[in-house]
């Protein structure tokens, strides 16, 4: 984890510097569909392990959440509940919310519940032979087997090198600074995304520069208080501004302050995402906006090279 610490901020150093001293402005001549384009779709179906291998795991949960999300999202979105269209809104956590309800009923009428088989599986291979065929259903499909709300503490405060000093070795290093050169890339697709959605003029030079620069910045924070992972955009959640038609900095600016107040606090009740088939129809929801991404992002960048 130190070692993670330490090309974590060498690779955000590196793109802070890329971003504030303008040279990022020089890189994007040569930014252009061919490049951008694989870069957001590799990263975007990065996705896909996360997903749908899960879903095999327990189909009787996780067929339904795909179903749901995806009649909420295509087929009830034009549907106004006191005026807001909360399908189109909140398609994925209200099909989050119904499933793991319906998961949770299953699991208190004993719909996993074996003879002589208990729900706290141990992580060594002591089970007795009736109850090994029936493992594995219970530790994907039970709603219980997290132990996650049990052992959190109420109030935990982060603080910087909270797992010691960084480790600085030149591998690991020169692979996060060529990981925060494709977070760059990706970067500049989503930034030209968000001003088409917002119906605003394509970023100037200076301001994706700028954006590159914060977005370094912020990694670095990230890297001294050991998250394990930067800071950067994410091309699913800006066209959940196409999905939810919210394009409010306040928005953004209040979900900020929401999750700083939750990294305090460790017992917050988000007990569906404990269940990890609340991941399957995330990635279905990702696929077409992976594509309409890569279409507007080429669309952009062939306008700015050749004027059409």
């Amino acid at each position: 984890m130190r070692e993670l610490q330490g090309a974590i901020i060498v690779g955000s150093i590196f793109q802070s510097i890329l971003g504030f001293t303008g040279l990022m402005s020089l890189f994007l001549r040569l930014i252009n569909p061919v490049v951008v384009a694989p870069t957001v779709a590799a990263i975007g179906l990065a996705f896909f392990s996360y997903g749908f291998p899960q879903a095999g795991s327990c189909v009787e949960i996780s067929i339904p959440q795909i179903l749901l999300v995806l009649i909420f999202a295509l087929y009830l979105r034009g549907i106004s509940v006191f005026g807001h269209h909360l399908f189109r809104i909140y398609a994925v956590p209200l099909s989050v919310m119904i499933i793991w309800a319906y998961a949770f009923f299953l699991t208190a009428g004993g719909a996993y519940n074996y003879k002589g088989c208990s729900p706290d599986i141990p992580s060594s291979n002591i089970l007795s032979d009736a109850c090994i065929k029936h493992a594995y259903t219970m530790k994907h499909c039970r709603t219980d087997v997290s132990n996650a709300w049990r052992t959190a503490a109420w109030v935990r405060i982060p603080y910087p090198l909270q797992w010691g000093i960084p480790i600085f070795h030149l591998r690991t290093s020169l692979i996060m600074i060529i990981v925060s050169l494709v977070a760059s890339v990706d970067s500049v697709g989503t930034y030209h995304t968000a001003s088409l959605l917002v119906n605003s003029k394509p970023p100037t030079p200076r301001i994706v520069s700028r954006g590159i620069g914060m977005e370094g910045f912020c990694s670095i924070l990230a890297g001294l208080w050991g998250s394990g992972t930067g800071s950067s955009t994410l091309t699913e959640n800006v066209h959940t501004i196409s999905i939810t038609k919210v394009a409010s900095r306040r928005a953004v600016q209040l979900g900020a302050v929401f999750m700083i107040v939750f990294s305090f606090e460790k017992s917050v009740p988000f007990w569906p995402l404990y269940h990890r088939h609340w991941l399957p129809p995330y990635c279905a929801s990702c696929g077409p906006l992976l594509w309409q991404l890569v279409s507007q992002i080429c669309s952009i960048l062939n306008q700015q090279a050749f004027g059409t």
